[in-house]
């Protein structure tokens, strides 16, 4: 039995593109009237991954150059999309509900938006408690807190427990899960021994971990990019590997179809939220550097 699915959304042209209207002048109104919280980036106007990358990292390096502690828990919500409710109160009665009560299809122009709106008041639960930050990419959430004090274990525990508690609520107002499996908690300090936290969500423990992966990018606890580096480097010399099994086939392929096929499959990841890397050491990008030579040396057939 299948678990987890929601309607695709098949709608004729002349629907489409009403509801294009109608969803660009719902965008301009709530970007122009600041609805949509400003730690929102996803779906929205002038903002991407590498924006809201460069941000968090930001955030972690500033409290590392100022040897302080920043605790960050990752939040996974659990079919997000799938469980928005329909039911919408107008006046004082619901709308009549539909065949189909919770999920926003997929495809649809107003998906992304509708979803916006939705999850919009979380941000504003979390940011209420003082000393905890928050960002959200469309569902993926990230919340923190910093201590300047090495040893202040009890403080991020009980800011970070104001905030899952508060994730708590919310969720249960709004029919939403945390997927407690993807859920982790990361300290980025400059110790050598992680901290102990018991950080716990409806009295399941949150569990802690060395890196975490965030919209495709590796954190580790000291923010060397080491973790980053090697996933992607692994990956891209995969795909290089069978770029150069195209360029020694008989006959081979052209020197346009090898490059079309490089900035296809390989640039992306040596370019993707890259912004931050520049403070990484010599001896991290070693093996990005060298993906990119040999890439030049197969593309210019040195």
């Amino acid at each position: 039995m299948f678990q987890n699915y929601r309607p695709i959304s098949l709608t004729s042209i002349a629907h489409k593109a009403i509801e294009k209207i109608v969803v660009r002048r719902l965008n301009y109104y709530l970007e122009t009237n600041g609805f949509i919280a400003k730690g929102q980036a996803g779906f929205r106007s002038s903002r991407s991954t590498n924006q809201h990358f460069a941000l968090q990292s930001q955030c972690v390096k500033d409290a590392l150059d100022n040897n302080h502690v920043l605790t960050a828990v990752f939040i996974d919500l659990k079919s997000a999309y799938d469980n928005v409710w329909r039911e919408v109160r107008y006046g004082s009665s619901l709308l009549k509900s539909k065949i189909l009560k919770t999920c926003l299809p997929q495809g649809a122009v107003s998906s992304c938006s509708l979803f916006n709106i939705y999850i919009n008041d979380l941000i504003t639960k979390i940011r209420e408690i003082i000393g905890v930050k928050c960002l959200l990419y469309a569902d993926d959430l990230v919340f923190w807190t910093i201590s300047e004090k090495v040893n202040a274990v009890k403080s991020i525990e009980t800011k970070l427990s104001a905030a899952l508690n508060a994730l708590g609520v919310w969720c249960d107002i709004n029919n939403m899960e945390v997927n407690l499996n993807k859920s982790y908690c990361l300290t980025f300090s400059l110790m050598h021994r992680n901290l102990n936290l018991q950080l716990k969500y409806k009295s399941i423990r949150i569990p802690v971990c060395d890196n975490f992966k965030y919209l495709g990018v590796t954190f580790d606890r000291k923010l060397t990019w080491k973790h980053h580096v090697e996933d992607i480097s692994n990956l891209a010399m995969k795909r290089l590997n069978a770029l150069k099994r195209l360029a020694g086939a008989r006959g081979g392929c052209s020197g346009q179809t090898m490059l079309q096929t490089y900035h296809t499959f390989i640039l992306p990841l040596l370019t993707y939220c890259c912004e931050p890397l520049v403070v990484a050491g010599e001896n991290v990008l070693v093996s990005l550097e060298k993906i990119q030579n040999q890439s030049l040396q197969l593309l210019l057939e040195l």
